[in-house]
């Protein structure tokens, strides 16, 4: 966050201008969530905050509340991946409720333990059909994100701006 003649800015992320903004959103709110889980005390701020800034992000771009529950679980299941001391739990419980991936591709990363933990939270929720497995066929975090890519590459030939070099336009 910084102060602008504006008043407060949020500067999300280095790679903000890559991808779907809706996607440093729901990052944002996830480590806000796992913010507020492991310092207990500062919860009412981290909170307030979340609120603040959710709403005020919706207020520029309305059509996009959807597209953030759908990309909690792919968020969450990267963020998995990062190991932070105090959030597995809670991160744990994500899968459990189906609103999280256990991200296979780093779980060379994890214990034995922690592998047959993430697996069985992850099998526990599809059996259950809850969350995301009430789908007959999800489509995974990193699926969604080469379909994202490849549609990005598809309209490159339309994009106009200082940054393109195609005339075509």
């Amino acid at each position: 966050m910084i102060l602008s003649p504006r008043g407060p800015v949020v500067i999300d992320w280095n790679n903000a201008h890559i991808g779907n903004p809706i996607e440093d959103v729901a990052r944002s709110k996830i480590i806000l969530a796992g913010a507020a889980v492991t310092e207990p005390a500062a919860r009412p701020s981290i909170d307030r905050f979340t609120e603040a800034y959710l709403k005020r992000y919706f207020q520029l771009r309305p059509d996009d509340r959807q597209q953030l529950a759908a990309w909690q679980p792919i968020v969450a299941a990267v963020r998995l991946a990062d190991n932070i001391p105090g959030l597995q739990e809670w991160l744990l419980a994500q899968i459990r409720a189906g609103l999280a991936w256990h991200y296979k591709k780093y779980e060379d990363e994890q214990s034995i333990a922690d592998r047959v933990k993430y697996s069985d939270a992850e099998r526990e929720a599809r059996m259950a059909r809850r969350g995301l497995w009430r789908d007959a066929n999800p489509m995974s975090p990193w699926d969604y994100r080469k379909g994202e890519s490849k549609q990005k590459k598809a309209m490159e030939p339309f994009i106009i701006g200082p940054e393109s070099t195609d005339k075509r336009y």
